[in-house]
């Protein structure tokens, strides 16, 4: 049964807006319940959720490596698929650095030649001004031990082993032969001291000696004969 309010009864005009407001409340409470399809459609949507994260963890526990393939990867890198690999720092290789298509690569611009640092393994380059050098003095050569070093013809033992008669024939120096020269500058040598290469760039300087003394030679050859 609904309270007749006498007109002439004063009201607080807060506590009217106050009833008023929650009256409001009530209907609107009453418009937003639920109903059973709301409901149902809500518990459908969360589930089909749910099954689509599940869906995407099982693809990704069945795409991702396991902590022993990653292991594996990393001990074992394998064959990189980029075309371009960029490095910031150093690149340090445990095995053999390989560069198959360098070959069929033609050069045209400024180029310099590359130097493997025997105790690091290390790529560089050797400059040859005078700015980075010191105690500069004449190289003493011996001529006629240069010129005692003979020209050699052979096959590497280890390729004849593996294609036979097919294996190339090289032309050089012995290392030994070079050493015995005093040519210890050409000499390249293994972490037990022995001999065991030859260092061609190197070995240029001692042949600009042996054409130095030649052309002294006929030099003076050809002011005896002009005395004469």
């Amino acid at each position: 049964m609904s309270r007749v309010v006498d007109p002439r009864t004063p009201v607080d005009p807060t506590n009217r807006m106050a009833t008023e407001l929650a009256a409001i409340k009530r209907r609107l409470d009453l418009l937003e319940a639920p109903t059973g399809t709301s409901v149902y459609q809500t518990v459908a949507k969360l589930t089909q959720l749910v099954s689509n994260i599940q869906a995407q963890l099982d693809a990704y526990n069945a795409a991702r490596y396991t902590n022993a393939q990653i292991d594996a990867r990393i001990a074992s890198p394998g064959a990189i698929a980029p075309t371009t690999v960029t490095a910031s720092g150093d690149v340090v290789v445990g095995g053999q650095l390989r560069a198959p298509d360098a070959v069929a690569f033609n050069i045209t611009g400024a180029r310099r030649t590359a130097w493997l640092e025997d105790a690091t393994g290390r790529l560089g380059y050797s400059p040859s001004s005078e700015r980075v050098k010191q105690d500069i003095a004449p190289a003493a050569i011996d001529v006629g031990a240069v010129l005692a070093i003979e020209p050699s013809s052979w096959r590497y033992r280890e390729q004849v082993t593996e294609v036979g008669d097919a294996a190339a024939i090289e032309v050089g120096v012995m290392a030994e032969a070079v050493a015995a020269a005093g040519l210890e500058f050409a000499v390249l040598r293994n972490g037990d001291g022995e001999v065991e290469g030859v260092e061609y760039s190197q070995l240029v300087v001692a042949l600009l000696a042996v054409v130095r003394e030649l052309d002294r030679r006929i030099n003076r050859v050809a002011s005896g004969n002009v005395r004469l």
